[in-house]
């Protein structure tokens, strides 16, 4: 009987023993364990100027996606040019000499407005379309690529060449940044006195919504009165406002990019957005493609 008490507490005690370097194994881990957990999860906290470099990084990652900005970046450095109406040389504006985008009525406060009236544009002109006047049926083919949908910052730059948010021009920013509506522009004037049959207005009733074509209508151009442009001079129902001159400006620049064959059909599109950028502005400023690609660099990060 004792002997088998003293091999039961012999087997006992073997098995204590075992039991204790288990816990004191498991512990070891235990703590093992935690200080991998603690060196895992220790946080990394960058200098500001590490977050600004990631910043402009991601920013310019998303930017150089947009075509038109890609070759913007791309771009090398423009050439003097020379005004055919005075015959002076002179560069077009710099960076510093636009404004800043996130200023007072800034380009940066319409980017939401832009990107709605740009994509709306889009959508419109991604179908085919068919439109029938005087019994005959005038088609248009959809947007292709190239050149692709437009940019919304290809819009925000030629607003920033077309208005400016300055305190003397402020009313030119927020009644009419693309300036359509200048009594010294003939863009109202050949939308209004559209007629496809007799080409006139530039095929615009295949390019703008019907909206915006009634809309359009019932505008009337903005005067200029001691050397400035007098939007009280124009009754309020009458008055140019932001979201139409958008949408018009944006109808004029695809209305510039369309190709037309000898029946008034559009049937493709120009293959440079510059090219219609360039019409857009009719020549009254030799250097207004340059001034948009500057705009454009501006804008870049936005």
């Amino acid at each position: 009987m004792h002997a088998m008490e003293r091999a039961s507490a012999k087997q006992s005690s073997m098995l204590d023993m075992e039991s204790h370097q288990q816990k004191a194994q498991s512990q070891q881990k235990g703590k093992s364990g935690k200080r991998r957990t603690e060196f895992q999860t220790v946080e990394h906290h960058p200098h500001p100027a590490e977050l600004k470099a990631q910043k402009e990084s991601r920013s310019t990652i998303e930017a150089s996606s947009d075509p038109v900005l890609k070759e913007i970046l791309n771009a090398k450095p423009s050439p003097l040019v020379t005004s055919s109406a005075s015959g002076k040389s002179r560069r077009p504006r710099t960076a510093s000499e636009f404004e800043n985008p996130h200023s007072t009525n800034g380009v940066a406060n319409f980017k939401g407005r832009i990107q709605v009236e740009v994509n709306r544009y889009n959508r419109h002109l991604s179908r085919h379309q068919t439109q029938v006047h005087g019994g005959r049926a005038y088609h248009r083919v959809p947007l292709t690529t190239p050149p692709g949908p437009l940019s919304w910052r290809l819009i925000a730059a030629m607003m920033m060449v077309e208005s400016s948010p300055g305190a003397d021009n402020a009313r030119s920013r927020l009644n009419d940044p693309m300036q359509v509506s200048n009594i010294h522009d003939e863009t109202i004037q050949n939308i209004q006195d559209r007629d496809i049959t007799k080409n006139r207005g530039q095929s615009i009733d295949l390019i703008a919504t019907r909206e915006d074509l009634y809309n359009v209508d019932r505008i009337r151009p903005t005067p200029v009165n001691n050397g400035r442009l007098d939007y009280d001079a124009v009754p309020e129902n009458q008055r140019i406002h932001l979201r139409l001159s958008l949408r018009i400006g944006i109808a004029w620049l695809f209305v510039k990019l369309m190709i037309r064959d000898s029946q008034e059909n559009i049937v493709g599109w120009e293959r440079d957005w510059f090219t219609a950028v360039g019409e857009y502005n009719g020549g009254g400023n030799p250097h207004y493609v340059q001034e948009v690609r500057t705009a454009l660099q501006v804008i870049s990060n936005l």
